[in-house]
């Protein structure tokens, strides 16, 4: 093999190393991306109701807070 045949098959390697390494590299951050990109599988009814519940609980007890600080401070 003359030496401008070896030149070429070592550059022909070096860019197929060099290639490859390019292809995987932006295959895994294509391959992130579209886990970053899946949908959030939709609320179901009973974790909707039980947020609600949750929320109309928090308004009623904030509520009751207020009319008893109301109430102490029309005491003094």
């Amino acid at each position: 093999m003359s030496d401008q045949e070896t030149i070429e098959r070592v550059q022909q390697e070096r860019h197929t190393a060099n290639h490859d390494r390019l292809y995987q590299a932006t295959k895994k951050e294509v391959d992130n991306n579209r886990l970053q990109a899946k949908p959030k599988p939709e609320p179901t009814y009973t974790e909707l109701k039980a947020s609600h519940d949750n929320h109309f609980l928090d308004q009623q007890i904030e509520m009751i807070r207020q009319e008893l600080i109301d109430c102490v401070n029309e005491k003094n």
